[in-house]
């Protein structure tokens, strides 16, 4: 009987700690979701985009390593990861990495070469790769409470990112289809446009959907003259 009594203020204070560490979760979860929204209309998604990956990463080290300190991680499910008693973290592996690999897929065709030196744009992919293959090796050393919240949200961004990349790739209808003879000569790049906003800040905005936004280049890069000028 003592042992019992001894016991419950460890198992209420366990609880108290879930309930708020999930109640934690969920408002991250949704705050992220509105600055997702937010980015998406205000024409930030590949910033955003690019921002979460890093976050990820980050947030990635600093849970195995509390979950490590914890004993809270399941490091058995990387040895047996096809497992019957393992296949929770396995979809929930599955679910992150497919968000992943459509994030890294995005980012690249949303990052524009020719505003950068051959040297920062090798960078900036190195970045996009390693943050995600990052993500990617955590997914394989999960906590051992899998949390709806988490997982839906990479649900719902693989799913968002798989129509945008629909957009991009498939064939626009022939309705909303038109040839266009540039009023110009020269070497010329389009920074913004097409029938994503992953690629085009425009397209949330029905008036601007099918505006592009044009730069100068000159061997492959954006070419830097005075914008006053009327010949520049």
């Amino acid at each position: 009987m003592p042992k019992i009594i001894e016991s419950q203020p460890k198992i209420a204070e366990r609880t108290i700690r879930s309930v708020l560490l999930t109640g934690f979760h969920i408002l991250v979860i949704l705050a992220t979701f509105l600055i997702c929204f937010a980015a998406y209309w205000l024409g930030f998604l590949f910033n955003t985009l690019f921002l979460l990956l890093l976050i990820l990463a980050g947030a990635g080290v600093a849970s195995r390593a509390t979950g490590l300190y914890r004993k809270s991680l399941e490091t058995h499910f990387v040895r047996r990861p096809f497992d019957r008693t393992f296949r929770k973290y396995l979809l929930q592996s599955l679910n992150q990495w497919l968000f992943l690999s459509l994030a890294v897929v995005a980012l690249r065709l949303a990052i524009v070469p020719v505003q950068f030196s051959p040297g920062e744009y090798n960078i900036i992919q190195a970045i996009v790769l390693g943050t995600a293959a990052l993500s990617a090796v955590f997914a394989l050393v999960p906590h051992k409470r899998v949390r709806i919240s988490v997982n839906s949200f990479f649900a719902a961004g693989w799913l968002f990112l798989g129509i945008e990349l629909l957009r991009i790739f498939l064939p626009a209808p022939r309705h909303e289809s038109v040839v266009l003879d540039a009023p110009f000569r020269g070497e010329w790049y389009i920074f913004q446009g097409g029938r994503s906003a992953l690629i085009n800040n425009h397209y949330p905005i029905r008036s601007q959907r099918h505006a592009l936004d044009i730069i100068k280049t000159k061997d492959g890069r954006q070419v830097q003259e005075d914008k006053v000028a009327l010949e520049s």
